[in-house]
């Protein structure tokens, strides 16, 4: 029947595994983020990078996070609500404490660390698009109740041309022309709530495929944005003399190929069921590791360690060896920030309680 209600979905370590490796895509790539587009890195360096990029770049991590939330439905709460403005404050501030910390220890200008307006953006991170993913998705968490309403309302015809038209729109012509329509390229709230109506639609209708479509469409998907990729990276070195940036245009949040790649490994994630402790124990850091991850990688430019080996072969060694190092000290920091989140997001809640009962009071005194 369409207009069934969504069962509840059971998580499993196959699912936390692909949003840990999405995690880690998103850290690669802010690391060679900080190398000015791999400018003057070395022939062989810039065909890593592309490589790196087109197979295990942010933007596919970011499409994968929007699938799995869509394919599983957030389930809203006010608690969960406050828990996630307490985490988002909590990490923002303490990333500041990080980078000042590391301005007096190695006597370097805090202000050539980080920005002064983004000094100001770590108090209020949601508001000021900080941290665009988080400011996007808090948007997403407070509208979930209404979408999944219209999720279990909407029968499959209609879904299926709200989906049809969403792809085609929003990732299809993007990969055709380049632009895309929201000027955002694919980093923003439309981009997010399209890929939780995918990942919804997927999961409302358990559409699966056999493994070797999956493969074959992952496969096909890959080599042909790789390729595109390079002719892109080639014609901007051609158009610049020789100097221009690495390029990958078609692995962005707003590709087809990296949408098409999201919903094949997501749909293969399905197909293998196991459970791991420490696997899902780790997952539910994985936006705590966004935030504060996100410091330690931009303290990682002030050593120059990419930027000193931009001719060695081994580069791409040192930036996955960076990545997992960051990884490793931000979910650390994650684990030790739990208990203070856990407060100030219990405090928020009982304050929100407060207020609304007195409101509550106070509209009926007024209704009466």
């Amino acid at each position: 029947m369409e207009n069934t209600v969504l069962k509840k979905k059971t998580r499993n370590s196959s699912f936390e595994i692909l949003r840990l490796a999405a995690m880690l895509m998103i850290i690669v790539s802010h690391i060679y983020a900080g190398t000015q587009g791999g400018e003057q890195f070395s022939t062989a360096n810039k065909v890593i990078y592309i490589l790196t990029n087109s197979l295990f770049g942010a933007g596919l991590g970011v499409i994968i996070f929007m699938l799995l939330s869509g394919y599983f439905l957030i389930k809203f709460s006010e608690q969960k609500l406050f828990k996630f403005i307490s985490m988002t404050w909590v990490c923002s501030v303490f990333s500041l404490i990080i980078a000042i910390v590391f301005s007096l220890i190695t006597k370097t200008p805090l202000f050539s660390i980080i920005t002064k307006i983004s000094v100001l953006k770590r108090f209020v991170p949601l508001s000021t698009n900080e941290y665009w993913y988080l400011s996007a998705y808090v948007c997403l968490l407070m509208l979930s109740p209404f979408i999944n309403k219209a999720i279990n309302a909407v029968s499959k015809k209609s879904f299926t041309i709200l989906v049809s038209i969403i792809v085609f729109c929003f990732f299809m012509l993007p990969s055709i022309l380049y632009f895309d329509i929201m000027g955002d390229k694919g980093k923003g709230l439309i981009t997010m709530i399209s890929c939780y109506l995918i990942g919804a639609y997927f999961s409302k209708y358990k559409i699966n495929f056999k493994k070797k479509t999956l493969l074959t469409a992952l496969c096909i998907s890959y080599f042909i944005s790789t390729v595109l990729n390079f002719l892109s990276s080639f014609f901007s070195a051609k158009l610049s003399s020789g100097h221009g940036s690495v390029a990958y245009p078609f692995s962005r949040e707003c590709s087809i190929f990296t949408l098409v790649i999201g919903i094949s490994l997501l749909l293969l994630a399905s197909g293998k069921t196991f459970s791991n402790k420490a696997v899902n124990s780790v997952s539910t850091k994985t936006l705590y590791i966004y935030v504060i991850g996100g410091q330690f990688t931009a303290l990682i430019s002030h050593f120059n360690i990419v930027e000193n080996n931009q001719d060695k072969l081994y580069l791409v060694f040192i930036v996955f060896g960076l990545s997992i190092a960051v990884f490793a000290a931000a979910y650390i920091c994650a684990v030790l920030l739990e208990k203070p989140i856990e407060l100030l997001s219990n405090l928020l809640y009982a304050i929100y309680n407060k207020l609304k009962q007195v409101a509550i009071k106070l509209y009926n005194k007024n209704a009466g």
